[in-house]
């Protein structure tokens, strides 16, 4: 399990709400589900006791029995029993023997690991006895709250050299799955004001720099935001981490990001405050000797981590703001000012494993308000509500869209045959998912549905590709998605819906993929090609593709790189 939280970005400092030790980032938090609590339980809503019940103590004079403490907890048997020579005595002693064993077992449990090691303060020995396996492999908030809340849990007995078999895994992965952006944070009406969208930078530098100078990017008069995968396959990691921590750059994290976050987690967890120098210590070990020493620490890593490769480099190189700027990165980013999504993959418009027009699909929920509503005066401002709504159910009414893996991986769906519904990170699978969300936002005739026949007539969308046509008629499809689907099927009744423009990287075998609804824009710099920019608002003296996002024009910007994001 992971901690999924629905942040609204704050950006004023805020030390207690961050959860490192740096103040620059700050960030109030709010329960996704009543399943996933972000704070622990306040004191006021411990459990009341029981009213105790009052005996009066008799007197010396009186004749009634006084009963001793073992009276009180064990009383005499008043059966026949007890009466037996020695029976009530018998019994007691009996008792008493199964009270004292039952304590000093569960006291030795409670301090004690499975192989009779005595733990240190905070290692939890009984509750560790009694959890189930599948608990133990990922907790969240009761291990490991916050990166500096129990780094060292654990860890000064493994550092004294203390053996624990077993230990529980905190949460590696630090998810926060959507934050929404106020929108005084990408006001577009001022003069000169604009939002930019940069494509995926893979430690591009040099691209970088010369990118924003073409776009005479100024910090007071422009919001810039990046798709993820900042870092890793060129060589300027730190330098562009640095760039945009600096700056406080909005930005969504990317499938390159993430396991950078998994291993300095790791590394913490392992090493506590002298991280640093085990990792030294360990990476002049061969991979067999690191594996038998974390494990006798108690320190395995998951399945599937790569032991000093490159994300592994990264992750032991960052500084605690680079860290603590790649921690606050979401999945996904909300702009209900633009009716936009950003996030570094992809999204889905509905649930693939329903009927396009089951009620509970997003869509088709909004078009049934809009026409309950439809009556009444709703107003500008209840128009936009009911956009806002419509947005938020996308993001969390598909199951499709609250599972973190598809957010930072996908590029296609499977839409036949026995793996229908499914995501898969291939290009050369299934069906482009932007093709999914064009022909479904298709159906929408609500506010905001006339941006797509405006930009067509300016020529500003690319026509799709062959390839994409063929996997939307089926021809493309992997194996075991036997049968073409038609055209046909896909003309789905239209909606009262309003759209919602997605803007992503990730896709750089595909390039530029600008669509009516979904703009994906990276390039591939890091492959030698090009950095693009999706710029919004004021363009005068901007040349390049024009393309549209809701109700407002913008323009493409590109710059050449070369190979390794040099």
């Amino acid at each position: 399990m992971s901690d999924h939280r629905h942040e609204l970005y704050d950006p004023s400092p805020n030390p207690s709400s961050h959860p490192t030790e740096d103040p620059s980032y700050s960030f109030s938090a709010v329960p996704l589900s009543p399943g996933l609590p972000s704070h622990p339980i306040a004191p006021d809503q411990q459990a009341y006791l029981p009213t105790p019940v009052i005996r009066r103590r008799p007197s010396l004079q009186s004749k009634e029995r006084y009963n001793s403490f073992l009276d009180e907890i064990l009383p005499t048997p008043s059966t026949a029993s007890a009466n037996a020579p020695g029976g009530g005595l018998l019994r007691r002693t009996g008792a008493v023997g199964v009270i004292v064993v039952f304590i000093l077992v569960a006291t030795w449990l409670a301090a004690t690991d499975s192989g009779g090691q005595v733990l240190g303060a905070g290692s939890g020995g009984l509750r560790n006895v009694f959890w189930s396996e599948g608990e133990k492999e990922w907790s969240v908030q009761a291990v490991m709250p916050s990166p500096e809340a129990g780094k060292e849990v654990a860890v000064d007995a493994a550092l004294a050299g203390v053996e624990e078999e077993e230990s529980v895994m905190p949460d590696f992965d630090q998810y926060i799955m959507l934050r929404t952006v106020p929108a005084n944070m990408v006001e577009l009406s001022g003069h000169g004001r604009r939002v930019i969208f940069v494509g995926d930078v893979h430690g591009s530098y040099a691209p970088l720099k010369h990118l924003m100078s073409r776009l005479a990017y100024s910090p007071s008069t422009d919001t810039l935001i990046h798709v993820g995968d900042l870092i890793a396959k060129g060589t300027h990691n730190s330098e562009v981490l640095s760039w945009f921590e600096s700056r406080r750059i909005l930005g969504v994290r990317g499938n390159h990001d993430q396991p950078v976050i998994q291993w300095r987690a790791w590394m913490e967890w392992t090493g506590g405050a002298k991280w640093e120098g085990m990792m030294d210590e360990l990476s002049e070990l061969d991979d067999g000797e690191v594996e038998m020493r974390v494990a006798k620490m108690g320190r395995k890593w998951p399945k599937g981590w790569e032991w000093k490769g490159e994300h592994w480099h990264i992750a032991k190189k960052l500084n605690k703001k680079q860290y603590a700027y790649l921690q606050q990165l979401p999945l996904q980013l909300h702009i209900p000012s633009l009716h936009s999504v950003v996030v570094h993959a992809g999204l889905l418009p509905s649930n693939p494993l329903r009927d396009p027009d089951h009620p509970t699909q997003p869509l088709v929920a909004a078009d049934r308000q809009s026409q309950s509503s439809s009556s009444g005066t709703s107003g500008d401002e209840a128009s936009e509500l009911s956009r806002t709504s419509e947005e938020i159910s996308i993001l969390l009414d598909i199951p499709q869209n609250t599972h973190p893996w598809n957010l930072i991986n996908m590029r296609g769906l499977h839409e036949k045959g026995s793996k229908k519904g499914k995501v898969t990170k291939s290009g050369k699978k299934g069906t482009p998912w932007s093709q999914v969300w064009k022909r479904e936002m298709g159906r929408c005739i609500g506010d905001g549905a006339g941006a797509m026949a405006d930009i067509e007539e300016e020529g500003g969308v690319e026509e799709l590709e062959e390839e994409e046509k063929r996997e939307m008629a089926g021809q493309a499809m992997d194996a075991g998605e036997a049968g073409a689907v038609s055209e046909d099927e896909f003309k789905l009744k239209k909606l009262k819906c309003s759209p919602v423009t997605v803007i992503y990287g990730h896709a750089a075998a595909r390039g530029l993929d600008i669509k009516p609804y979904s703009k994906g824009i990276d390039t591939g710099c890091v492959y030698g090609r090009q950095l693009t920019a999706l710029v919004l608002g004021s363009t005068s003296g901007l040349d390049g593709k024009k393309v549209r996002v809701g109700e407002h024009r913008g323009v493409l910007v590109s710059v050449p790189c070369d190979k390794g994001g040099l």
